[in-house]
């Protein structure tokens, strides 16, 4: 009898330094540091995935101002997604 052997895919860690920069009362810019092994990034706000990148940043120009926000960010690789970055809260600017 023959044995063959098992890969075991693992998903990529998670990401890691995710920091929001340039916030302004309507707009802000995530960033994380680029995770080995991921193909694409999942950004999440109050728990719900609200975008899909392909590099380790996303901007958004649709924040409304003295509104508080949290956000987290994931890895999605060939073994699938990773746990979540650390959570990041602000509030933006008012007018």
């Amino acid at each position: 009898m023959k044995s063959k052997a098992v890969e075991f895919v693992t998903p990529p860690k998670a990401p890691e330094n995710f920091q929001y920069q340039d916030l302004k009362n309507k707009s802000v810019k995530l960033t994380w540091d680029t995770v080995s092994g991921a193909q694409k990034y999942r950004v999440y706000r109050f728990s719900v995935k609200i975008a899909e990148v392909s590099n380790p940043s996303w901007s958004t120009t649709y924040l409304t101002p003295g509104t508080a926000y949290n956000f987290f960010v994931t890895a999605v690789g060939e073994g699938g997604e990773s746990k979540q970055s650390n959570w990041i809260y602000f509030t933006a600017p008012k007018e």
